[in-house]
């Protein structure tokens, strides 16, 4: 994750592309694991992808991601470790293309 992202106050901002999530069992054997991310309350909100509460997440030629907290501050994400990165990152999951559905928003 980047050390530092600037973002707009009361407006839905983008969290810049630069998430690693590797796990050599998730690629190796197609196992899940569980990425969980925070900020400290009254600080904002994290939401996944589109806009609205996500609850699942399939990246363009990945497998599903379940999505836990969606529009709060602690979501936690379970899924193949590149699927999460594609998910993150907002890009297909054989990281070729730009995926305009997915990414991290404050």
């Amino acid at each position: 994750m980047p050390a530092s992202v600037t973002v707009l106050e009361d407006f839905r901002s983008l969290i810049p592309t630069h998430f690693v999530v590797a796990d050599p069992e998730s690629a190796g054997f197609n196992t899940p694991i569980t990425v969980k991310l925070s900020i400290p309350a009254g600080q904002g909100t994290l939401d996944i992808a589109s806009l609205g509460t996500q609850i699942s997440f399939i990246p363009s030629g990945g497998q599903a991601i379940t999505v836990n907290g969606d529009g709060t501050t602690s979501i936690t994400l379970t899924g193949r470790a590149a699927d999460i990165q594609a998910l993150l990152n907002q890009r297909n999951f054989a990281n070729t293309a730009t995926d305009p559905l997915g990414g991290l928003y404050y």
